[in-house]
């Protein structure tokens, strides 16, 4: 029998054809969100804003392509239903998820969007979503502090073999 959706959540299923679990929400008034930019954009002079919008959340941008709001313990189910694996850093490429952890909970995700080194060191430039405001292009460290420490790489890429 098929799952019965809440009024307020979209159809989004892993390719296991499993329910993800997830909230439609509504778009903040713009004095809200102006607000939330300004803000970022003070504590975060590097991070990049790309669009303005709080109907989706890191996890919505990463598992439902900015659609919804989804839990962050909805993450894993839909990064290993979807046939994702695990990866070290130095072979994390761009369209990899990078996961933030706090505590030992997601609390954040991106999607890589560049590399870079810096002394020698993989620098990573990442798209991800900072709570219901802004949607921002940054550097692997420069988020906020709550989200943790970035902690894992998956990837959905094959390889031959």
């Amino acid at each position: 029998m098929p799952e019965v959706l809440a009024p307020d959540e979209i159809a989004l299923q892993t390719k296991q054809k499993r329910q993800i679990k997830n909230q439609i929400a509504l778009d903040n008034p713009p004095e809200i969100l102006r607000h939330a930019v300004e803000d970022w954009g003070g504590r975060h002079p590097n991070a990049h804003l790309r669009s303005i919008t709080s109907t989706y959340n890191c996890i919505g941008l990463v598992v439902a392509s900015r659609r919804a709001l989804v839990d962050p313990d909805q993450l894993m189910l839909a990064l290993t239903d979807d046939g994702y694996r695990q990866i070290v850093l130095n072979e994390v490429r761009p369209g990899d998820v990078v996961i933030y952890r706090r505590n030992g909970r997601i609390q954040h995700a991106g999607i890589v969007v560049n590399l870079g080194q810096v002394e020698a060191q993989p620098r990573l430039v990442l798209c991800s979503k900072w709570g219901e405001a802004g949607e921002y292009v940054h550097e692997i460290d420069d988020v906020p502090t709550i989200y943790g420490q970035a902690t894992e790489y998956w990837t959905d890429r094959k390889t031959l073999g």
